[in-house]
């Protein structure tokens, strides 16, 4: 359920020489109201956008169908504000849903455990969405035909079960129903009918 991305943010020379003109990176800079800065971070953005929206489709934090529950959020795995020296690089950002996402969730918590200036040299205290195979931290457990609850299997696992809180009863209910959706397969005239069946209202 939880995935492993295979893909990355391709930056082109355009993002390249934004990035350029913006070293050294500092805190507060992803936000920034002034210009110059203002329009090169938005130049970045605008493609982060493009590429995560191209391989990604689901929270890589809980696993839900991102629009569905959120419109999703650009996630910086460790908080730019602590580690503004990896806020634009590609293995560090993602979508996330809003939940997992806000204040009461993540917010500014710190995911490094054991800090290199190389990023792919950090030890991270949650599952990494881009290095960690998710089969090795999670498995799952139904508790009602419905209702699929994440085992973790590790202390990373444990990590982001917690911080997440990836087993409250939305999330249990969403990913029993995606678990049962993604079982059954429909012919196109079976799906059309079906659709009309869930917009059906009374007149």
């Amino acid at each position: 359920m939880l995935r492993k991305l295979t893909d990355k943010i391709n930056y082109t020379a355009i993002e390249l020489n934004a990035m350029n003109r913006l070293t050294p990176f500092e805190k507060g800079q992803w936000t920034a109201t002034t210009q110059p800065v203002k329009s090169d971070v938005k130049i970045i953005k605008e493609r982060v956008k493009f590429e995560l929206n191209r391989f990604q489709r689901h929270c890589v934090y809980c696993g839900a169908l991102l629009w569905d529950s959120s419109n999703p959020e650009i996630e910086h795995i460790a908080p730019k504000y602590k580690y503004p020296e990896f806020m634009y690089h590609e293995y560090n950002l993602v979508f996330a849903c809003h939940l997992c996402n806000g204040f009461f969730r993540k917010g500014k918590k710190d995911t490094i455990e054991d800090y290199d200036t190389q990023y792919d040299k950090c030890t991270f205290k949650i599952v990494h969405p881009y290095f960690d195979d998710f089969n090795v931290h999670f498995s799952y457990t139904h508790t009602t035909i419905h209702k699929l609850v994440i085992v973790p299997l590790t202390m990373k696992a444990i990590n982001s079960v917690e911080m997440f809180d990836l087993n409250d009863l939305p999330r249990v209910e969403a990913r029993g129903k995606r678990l049962i959706a993604e079982s059954i397969t429909l012919t196109p005239d079976q799906e059309r009918m079906l659709r009309e069946i869930v917009e059906y209202k009374y007149s």
